[in-house]
């Protein structure tokens, strides 16, 4: 009998610690609803899904084109016009979805932008879609390289 109070003993003393880790590093209790690809807590402002394809994008631009910096890209890539239908979404900008995104109006898929972003990862920087993806300054070429990932039409 002393045995079984002491095994019981033991195994609450190892169990209590984790009742309410929840609690502990700020998860909310229920189900989570919203936006799959922001966490919409209210507490920092959230990475939405267009905003990871836009520093993916400017990431591989910039690791394959000499002299382009990631922050001009950035800005250049969230306001080029006509880039998220490539995505399956209708919004003008990337700026544009994002916004959507964030006010919970477009929401999208966790897998298949990680299938997307991993497809762009992949373009060869000596591929013709990458080169010509940023030339002379112009992001011209850049929906037409979008349109050669497959997965990355369904996004949105």
């Amino acid at each position: 009998m002393q045995k079984s109070i002491v095994a019981l003993f033991i195994l609450a003393a190892l169990t209590l610690p984790f009742q309410n880790c929840g609690k502990l590093f700020g998860a909310k209790e229920g189900t989570d609803t919203g936006n799959a690809l922001s966490s919409g807590n209210g507490q920092v402002a959230a990475v939405t899904g267009s905003e990871q394809l836009v520093g993916a994008i400017c990431t591989d631009l910039t690791a394959c084109h000499t002299g382009l910096d990631l922050s001009s890209c950035e800005t250049a890539v969230g306001n080029l016009n006509g880039l998220p239908s490539g995505f399956g979404a209708s919004q003008a900008t990337m700026d544009d979805l994002a916004n959507a995104e964030t006010t919970g109006t477009v929401t999208g898929s966790f897998p298949d932008l990680n299938l997307c972003v991993s497809q762009l990862n992949a373009v060869s920087c000596a591929s013709p879609e990458m080169q010509s993806a940023f030339q002379s300054g112009s992001y011209a070429g850049l929906p037409a390289l979008i349109s050669t990932l497959s997965s990355c039409s369904q996004v949105y």
